[in-house]
């Protein structure tokens, strides 16, 4: 049976225990954790990014010193790691780790939480015989990977609803060339798609304290991107950019009525209308689709295909040693787009022959305004 979770309950007279002083201050640190870890996706909440600075060694090979800057992450279980200032990483490390597999690749860097012990504080207690710490450091480590340890970072194990931080979580801050021997030569904060995760909000409804809510990247600078919903008037939704007093200057924005007003053109992936194609097509010939449109929007009944095709009558007989003129059309049919055309030709000899046709055809894709 799952553990509940106790709170601390202190009354007059109560003998405190090391367990008791310890549950105070759990109770919480394991609250904020659970906080974290189900109303926040995990990432990089501040900081800890990875710089490089180009050294060269005596013989004039270049090098790189990488450091990560000094920042917080929040981890998937909730936890927060604290790089108090900036530190180099450690290329001893990263060959004893053994992540390496090829020379000139790039590899992952982490940090993840760990607790470590402090050193015993000099109290009474101490000088009667404890040596025993009273300090836990909430400390961390900056690690390497394997090429490809990147993609599997939501499958690590986390911790359960009744528990509080875990530790050993790996949060990516970003990837470091190797040289393949002993030093970096470069460091990158995505490589091949995948980039460093930073700390976000799990919610279905986001509200705001007053009548204006403002979704913006990072900083607000003036002539950023910037989406805002404002309750005044008649209501809007707002997209445009930033200027120097942080409002937004829309470029698109529609009203509560549904009225939309748009700086620029409108424009979409399929025109509304009928689109044509027309040719010559040959029996068991794939129709082309006119351009713009794709089997997909035919697939998903965006696009509405109607096919007509007539027999290509052809002057002279393919085979005039063989066959006779005039050849009679046998088959003219579309099924989807795709044609079906034989005619039947008089043998010289006596008897028919059926061969392969060709057709005139006019394909119109009708698409519905939206």
């Amino acid at each position: 049976m799952t553990a509940k979770i106790n709170r601390p309950n202190f009354f007059e007279g109560q003998v405190l225990t090391a367990a008791d002083l310890d549950l105070g201050l759990s109770y919480g640190r394991d609250q904020h954790a659970r906080h974290n870890r189900y109303l926040h996706d995990w990432g990089v909440a501040e900081g800890l990014a990875l710089t490089k600075a180009d050294r060269r060694d005596a013989n004039g090979d270049a090098y790189a010193v990488v450091t990560a800057g000094k920042g917080v992450a929040i981890d998937g279980d909730g936890r927060e790691i604290v790089l108090p200032e900036d530190e180099a990483l450690s290329t001893e490390l990263f060959i004893q780790l053994q992540v390496a597999s090829k020379d000139q690749d790039w590899y992952p860097v982490f940090i993840r939480g760990r607790d470590e012990r402090a050193a015993p504080q000099a109290t009474f207690a101490s000088a009667c015989g404890s040596d025993r710490p009273n300090r836990q450091v909430e400390g961390y480590e900056l690690t390497f990977g394997r090429k490809g340890d990147e993609l599997t970072l939501d499958e690590q194990p986390r911790a359960d609803v009744n528990q509080g931080p875990g530790q050993g979580w790996k949060t990516l801050l970003g990837f470091v060339k190797w040289d393949g021997v002993s030093r970096f030569t470069d460091c990158a904060d995505s490589v091949d798609g995948v980039s460093v995760r930073y700390a976000g909000v799990r919610a279905d409804s986001v509200t705001a304290r007053g009548d204006r809510l403002a979704i913006r990247a990072a900083g607000g600078d003036q002539g950023k991107p910037a989406l805002v919903i404002d309750a005044g008037d008649d209501g809007a939704l707002s997209f445009g950019q930033l200027d120097a007093k942080g409002a937004v200057t829309p470029v698109f924005s529609v009203d509560s009525k549904g009225d939309v007003t748009a700086a620029g053109k409108i424009t979409s992936a399929v025109a509304a209308g009928v689109h044509v194609a027309s040719g010559v097509a040959f029996d068991g010939m794939l129709l082309p689709l006119p351009a713009g449109i794709s089997q997909a929007q035919v697939d998903s009944g965006q696009a509405v295909l109607h096919v007509h095709v007539t027999p290509r009558y052809l002057g002279v007989s393919p085979e005039p040693a063989v066959l006779r003129n005039p050849m009679t059309p046998l088959e003219c049919r579309a099924e989807g787009r795709r044609v079906f055309c034989r005619n039947l030709w008089e043998k010289t000899a006596g008897g028919t022959q059926s061969l392969p046709g060709s057709c005139d055809y006019t394909l119109l894709a009708f698409v519905a305004p939206d």
